[in-house]
This record gives structure tokens, sequence and C-alpha cells, in this order.
């Protein structure tokens, strides 16, 4: 099928001719599709929130090039993260484990523990994810639980090369 639109380099093209698109509508603003544009390459985006879904999304997305080589446009998609909302019960017997997926920056992508972590919340300084920059294993790690409890928690972490993601994994040594 023929996509509703096409992000050109200084315009958009539509499936209606003569539609005025506002910039708003269009990927100009987002910094992959400046990526894009400077280096000429597919990307994988940072994380951000989705103007339509309202919803950490990631963008896949490469420059068009005519025939002689110029950039003619972007073509985008999205990967769609919700998913990750399934991770937490395939580790039913982690009920009280905290289960975090963080972008490349530290940021929240995912967490199990609601809005104690919202989407693009910082963990950069938090205990766990220091923890986990200092250690290539297992650790164990101490900071207040939703009580405000100073708890001792085991903790384990896994980055994805590709994309410098992290995913974190913390279970209260009392619950073992």
């Amino acid at each position: 099928s023929v996509p509703e639109q096409l992000a050109l380099v200084d315009e958009v093209l539509s499936n209606k001719p003569g539609d005025v698109v506002p910039d708003s509508a269009t990927m100009r603003d987002r910094e992959y599709f400046k990526r894009i544009k400077a280096l000429h390459k597919a990307v994988i985006s940072n994380v951000f929130i989705s103007r339509v879904v309202r919803q950490p999304t990631v963008a896949v997305a490469a420059p068009i090039f005519t025939g002689d080589g110029e950039l003619f446009g972007v073509i985008a998609g999205t990967l769609d993260l919700s998913p990750f909302e399934r991770v937490a019960q395939n580790f039913g017997t982690l009920d009280d484990a905290g289960i975090f997926i963080l972008d490349q920056h530290g940021r929240v992508i995912y967490s199990n523990r609601g809005a104690a972590y919202r989407p693009l919340e910082s963990m950069a300084n938090s205990p766990l994810v220091k923890g986990a920059e200092e250690n290539s294993a297992a650790f164990l790690v101490d900071h207040p639980d939703a009580r405000q409890h100073n708890t001792r928690y085991l903790a384990s972490h896994a980055e994805s090369g590709l994309t410098g993601w992290s995913v974190l994994i913390e279970q209260p040594l009392s619950r073992l």
C-alpha cells in the first residue's frame, strides 16, 4: 500500500495533491530526521513520546535518494514498545521484582513500578543504575523501597549492543 504521507527534505507529499501540511504533522523537527539529513544513512531514533499515542516510541528511519544521489525524502516506521508491559508477567516467581528498560541515556522506556518511574524519566543517578555501571554480573544494591524503608536488593542487568538500552531487574533479598 502507498503511505499516506512521505516527508521530503523541504516539503511533504500527501495522497491529496495541494494539501498544506503543518510542520507539526511531519517528521522535520524530530532528531532522527535531522540525523538522516546530516548523515545520509538509516538511523534508529532515541526514544521519544509519540504525538499520536502519547507513549514512548522509537522510529526506524531511512533516507530515500534520487537517481542522482540527492536526498529526496525519509521513510520511517515506529516500533510498538507496549509489549514491554508484558515483560513482568513472564517473571511470575519474582512478584516483587522491579523491572526497568532504560534507553542509552538512562531514561525509562518501561518500568513495572507504574507512576514511580514515568516514561523518559532519568534513572541515571539512581543506586540501581550506578550499581549496574560498577558491576558486570549480579550485585547487591541498597535504596529506599516504595514505603521509604531502606531495602537491600539483588540486582542484575544486561545491555543491548545495538541500541545501548539496558534491562535491569532487582528483587528484594527479603523475598528470595
